[in-house]
């Protein structure tokens, strides 16, 4: 091996090492920054929570031997139940048959 050959191992050797060195310290930074991420990860977790439990059922003060709703005890009362809603609704037309007041439509 001549004076050249040697001097190109050495400097091909030197260049192995250093890439060694680098990815030695690219990994050690990877593993620190993963364990840093794993705490990260643990300390953003909800922490346990007590069990809640759902309110027990109370029993209803109605008597049951009433249910429903209760319906008028006629058609006809029930009729006449409706047709007074409905009329109760409308308004009387004023023909202004008195006074400055004129037709209330419009």
């Amino acid at each position: 091996m001549g004076g050249g050959a040697r001097r190109a191992h050495h400097a091909q050797e030197e260049a192995k090492r250093q890439a060694a060195q680098e990815a030695a310290r690219i990994q050690q930074m990877m593993e620190e920054s993963d364990k840093r991420m794993k705490m990260l990860a643990e300390s953003m977790k909800p922490k346990e929570l007590e069990q809640v439990q759902a309110p027990t059922a109370v029993r209803s003060t109605v008597d049951d031997t009433r249910v429903g709703v209760r319906t008028s005890r006629s058609r006809r009362k029930s009729s006449q139940n409706i047709s007074s809603g409905i009329a109760s609704l409308r308004i009387p037309l004023n023909l202004g048959g008195g006074g400055d007041s004129g037709l209330n439509i419009g």
